[in-house]
């Protein structure tokens, strides 16, 4: 079938560009041409899949994956340069890692800047509806029994410094 289909309809193509924060995959082929955009995000990991008796090698990931029949994947040249296709690989692995780590980063810095207008908005709230913070000994006894929690001062908790985790490898 795949004979067939080489002799009927030609070479198939595969290129892939390795952009800052996406990989674009071109596939040309008697049929046309398709592009696909990945963000490194959305990539699973990179594999190497290795065929023909161990002579050939091809990076299978889910851009471009090497089904069960062993057929697929991103052959970079004839196939035989095992060291491009492992650097292939690791260059995708690494990227999808650091991307991950950078929106994650992100995300922490949005819900740190989230977190911050809450405190501010909590003792507007409290302001404006004449709450008493913290809250007196009767109307903590009501609420929470025996086993209170500690109140501290509103502006004690709001002005608190804010410590940053950084994680990393």
């Amino acid at each position: 079938e795949t004979l067939l289909m080489l002799v009927c309809c030609g070479w198939t193509s595969k290129t892939l560009e390795l952009l800052e924060e996406e990989a674009v995959l071109r596939v040309v082929n008697c049929w046309g041409t398709t592009v696909e955009h990945r963000l490194y995000t959305q990539l699973g990991a990179a594999s190497i899949h290795v065929f023909c008796g161990k002579l050939c090698y091809a990076v299978s990931s889910d851009f471009a994956k090497v089904d069960e029949d062993g057929i697929g994947g991103i052959v970079p040249g004839c196939g035989c340069n095992r060291e491009l296709v492992q650097e292939i690989v690791d260059d995708l692995n690494a990227r999808q890692d650091g991307c991950g780590k950078a929106a994650q980063r992100r995300q922490q810095a949005f819900l740190h800047d989230v977190l911050n207008r809450l405190k501010v908005q909590a003792l507007v709230m409290l302001d404006h509806f004449n709450i008493q913070y913290p809250p007196d000994a009767t109307t903590v006894a009501r609420l929470f029994g025996q086993s209170p929690p500690e109140f501290r001062p509103a502006l004690e908790v709001i002005m608190k410094q804010q410590h940053r985790v950084e994680f990393s490898h």
